[in-house]
């Protein structure tokens, strides 16, 4: 008998799709919106390496969506412009490495880079900065490293570290959002049973902003006067202490919870600092073959796009500026197989950001963003397979005032089909 043939160690896919899109740029409710029909062309490679002691995984998809109108600008200010572009490029990459060194001691390390224009692929982790379309090459890097390691039977721990960088093209974004985020967190570890195991940890964090130009100050003016601080202001230390559990209640259930506070120093700002609620939840259940529900919440600080305003009675002086937003995610997803072959995804997010300082109309009002995706997917080998769908967006901020106009909702639909090998 002949031995079965080796895994494939390389993959290759791609997918096209039509779609329409009513709000492409994301305009504001109330001004001229322009729908248009588009399509979407999207190859990828990926590799999968490795023995039972080491294992490393790489991917690279290019996204390209041409529309069938030319798009508008949206200037990080709450303006938008005429643009000539009738395309989007995504480039995504992802790569993964896990080795264990021992039945005690294993390490993880992965790395995501994504250039691209559209809210939903430039973010690292659940939070979005930016709400709408923006053009130009914009860069998000996230890569993390963690350490887990058993002391005793009982007694574990797990060291991590993550770096968050971002770099937006257009000058009006950059100035204010370039930055680079670091955080180092320690965990131990303590089975409290066999199901259960308890978790008392402490992050680190720091992020230094590194935008530069006319809009790299807290009121977004072009050419500051000497007085007017430069965006370094917001740079930030943060000490987080949480505590929690990890707890499996089937072997098919399992749920995270962290619950904690953190202390913010924006220690250029002479000395200011805050505390603000920490959390991070998690529920994962596979209730049937295939078929899959998610849920999950997190609590922390985000950066923000807008800088501050002016004080109208001394307009060379600071009145205040946003150090940053409160932001708070919920997000879920089920994916179900209908029958054998048709499966059915749902995913949702809210996103609500508080801002924190920024003088009055500003500090203490709030963005809302809500993602929703529906897609039907018909899979008539492995290999290939068919899907239709809609996407939903909304943003309801009460900024306007201020900043002007920047309420929208976004409707896309689309239908595409895949294959890979």
């Amino acid at each position: 008998m002949s031995a079965p043939p080796a895994a494939k160690w390389w993959s290759v896919s791609a997918t096209v799709r039509g779609f329409y899109d009513d709000n492409p740029t994301t305009q504001p409710n109330g001004f001229i919106k322009i729908a248009t029909w588009g399509y979407e062309l999207s190859p990828g490679v990926g590799v999968n390496v490795g023995n039972q002691q080491t294992t490393f995984t790489a991917a690279y998809t290019f996204d390209y969506m041409y529309y069938e109108k030319p798009l508008t600008t949206f200037n990080g200010f709450g303006g938008f412009s005429q643009g000539t572009t009738k395309s989007d490029q995504t480039h995504t990459f992802v790569a993964a490495l896990d080795h264990t060194f021992s039945p005690r001691y294993n390490i993880h390390a992965s790395d995501t880079f994504v250039v691209g224009q559209q809210p939903d692929t430039l973010r690292a982790g659940n939070a979005v900065n930016v709400f709408q379309r923006i053009s130009g090459n914009n860069i998000v890097n996230a890569a993390a490293l963690t350490l887990n390691g058993v002391l005793t039977p009982l007694l574990g721990f797990e060291v991590g570290y993550n770096n968050n960088i971002y770099d937006y093209d257009a000058q009006e974004l950059s100035g204010p959002l370039n930055r680079m985020e670091n955080y180092a967190h320690f965990d131990l570890r303590w089975t409290l049973a066999h199901e259960t195991v308890g978790v008392l940890g402490y992050q680190f964090g720091f992020v230094d902003y590194t935008g530069t130009g006319p809009f790299a100050n807290p009121l977004g003016i072009v050419n500051p006067p000497p007085s007017i601080s430069n965006i370094n202001l917001r740079n930030t230390i943060s000490h987080t202490g949480y505590v929690g559990a990890d707890h499996t209640f089937l072997p098919n259930l399992v749920g995270s919870v962290r619950g904690g506070v953190s202390y913010y120093d924006y220690y250029n700002d002479s000395g200011a600092s805050d505390l603000g609620p920490y959390a991070q939840v998690s529920l994962t259940y596979t209730y049937a073959p295939e078929s899959h529900f998610a849920l999950g919440f997190n609590e922390g600080r985000n950066a923000s796009s807008f800088s501050g305003v002016q004080n109208t009675n001394t307009p060379n002086s600071l009145n205040s500026f946003v150090h940053d937003t409160e932001t708070s995610v919920v997000y879920g997803s089920v994916v179900h197989r209908i029958v054998p072959h048709l499966f059915g995804t749902v995913r949702g997010t809210f996103q609500n950001s508080t801002y924190h300082g920024g003088g009055q109309g500003i500090n203490g009002e709030s963005d809302r963003f809500y993602e929703v995706t529906a897609d039907l997917e018909y899979r008539f080998s492995p290999n290939v397979s068919v899907h239709g769908g809609y996407d939903y967006n909304q943003l309801c901020s009460s900024l306007g005032p201020i900043v002007g106009p920047r309420d929208y909702d976004r409707n896309r639909f689309y239908i595409g089909a895949t294959a890979s090998y």
